[in-house]
């Protein structure tokens, strides 16, 4: 915590660079590129909630359950990598990033099991996040409406699909990184809009309620009925 701002500022000028490009540069694109389809979902999901319940189910519980994965998980990582088994950098290196975790399983007891939940995680991060994307995007293909015709869904939902593989078999990882990164950059100047016409749409919202505790309504009438008692 120490180092949040200093690294948070980072660009890696007058350095190496490729691990900033591939990792911060890279989810920082991601993540902006999953917005327009994510926050449609989100908002449509949240109808009826607070701000503080919105804040505490989207930000709040995720973020805690990633620093407990980040904490549990990299903790063991680099435990083992210095002071036990190892391998896992050769395993990197030698193969894929995403073949350490399993590379990590197998120096604990219960591999299958544990490969078996991981594998199954990760389908549904990628199973819940492509159809959140096909359902908003039939939204919007449908002139906003909630509740998208099934064909046009699983159209997307296809599209999106062959889209990632194309990438994929013509460009790699490297290539979806590059198609991730453009597709967010001119996102990220709507999405400072949105957070200007969010501030100020509080600010009203912020009024209002000053007016209405200012100048409470009258109170109704009482009926005879009511008098009488």
């Amino acid at each position: 915590l120490a180092d949040l701002v200093t690294m948070s500022f980072r660009t890696a000028a007058f350095s190496d660079g490729k691990w900033l490009g591939s990792w911060t540069i890279f989810y920082w694109a991601w993540w902006v590129s999953w917005a327009p389809f994510v926050g449609v979902f989100i908002a449509r999901i949240s109808k009826g909630r607070t701000i503080r319940e919105f804040v505490t189910g989207v930000l709040l519980i995720p973020s805690g359950v990633t620093f407990l994965w980040f904490t549990v998980m990299g903790g063991t990582a680099l435990h083992s990598e210095l002071m036990g088994v190892g391998g896992l950098v050769e395993a990197v290196n030698n193969q894929d990033a995403a073949i350490s975790l399993f590379a990590l399983l197998e120096q604990y007891p219960g591999t299958a099991l544990t490969s078996f939940v991981a594998i199954f995680l990760v389908a549904i991060f990628f199973i819940s996040g492509a159809d959140a994307a096909s359902i908003v995007m039939g939204m919007l293909s449908s002139r906003g409406t909630l509740e998208p015709a099934r064909g046009v869904v699983v159209l997307w939902g296809a599209l999106a699909g062959a889209s990632a593989c194309v990438l994929l078999v013509m460009g790699g990882l490297q290539g979806l990184q590059t198609a991730s990164i453009i597709a967010a950059a001119p996102f990220l100047v709507i999405m400072i809009g949105l957070c200007i016409s969010l501030w100020m749409a509080l600010l009203d919202d912020l009024e209002g309620r000053r007016e209405a505790a200012a100048f409470p309504a009258e109170s109704p009438p009482l009926t005879a009925a009511v008098a009488a008692e």
